[in-house]
């Protein structure tokens, strides 16, 4: 089995149609904070991959999604999971997962790794830097 990403990425909203088109607002890889513990209260882990020979792998594919700190802490308690069912067969098939997060908790600055694994194996991660807010300059 070959596996290839087509892409992974965080928004604040994701909404897949009945036509399963994708639609994705606010993608970002920085988050702002004036301070850290920063809760955030919502945004979207998506992945999408391209599986090719297929053949003799599971029924069903697990996606799942962990968050790692700057200093490597895993920060989610409970990691997400989806399972979907796969259908097997030579042709190349695109699959994916989008996972809601919800009161995720960044308690330092840096870089946040979003791993996103299929059937249990790391197949890629994204970059989330949270970056202290600026104090606005202001004019007397």
């Amino acid at each position: 089995m070959i596996i290839k990403k087509n892409f992974l990425l965080v928004c604040e909203n994701a909404i897949l149609d009945e036509s399963k088109r994708l639609s994705l607002i606010n993608t970002f890889d920085i988050l702002f904070a004036p301070n850290v513990p920063v809760r955030n209260d919502k945004f979207f882990v998506i992945g999408n991959f391209r599986i090719e020979k297929a053949t003799g792998i599971d029924k069903n594919l697990e996606f799942s999604v962990t968050i790692t700190s700057p200093t490597g802490k895993e920060i989610i308690v409970n990691p997400p999971v989806i399972t979907k069912p796969f259908n097997h067969g030579d042709l190349p098939q695109n699959v994916g997962g989008i996972f809601e997060m919800r009161g995720v908790i960044f308690s330092e600055f840096g870089e946040y790794k979003i791993n996103f694994f299929v059937n249990k194996k790391l197949m890629d991660y994204f970059c989330l830097d949270v970056k202290q807010q600026n104090k606005p300059n202001v004019r007397e």
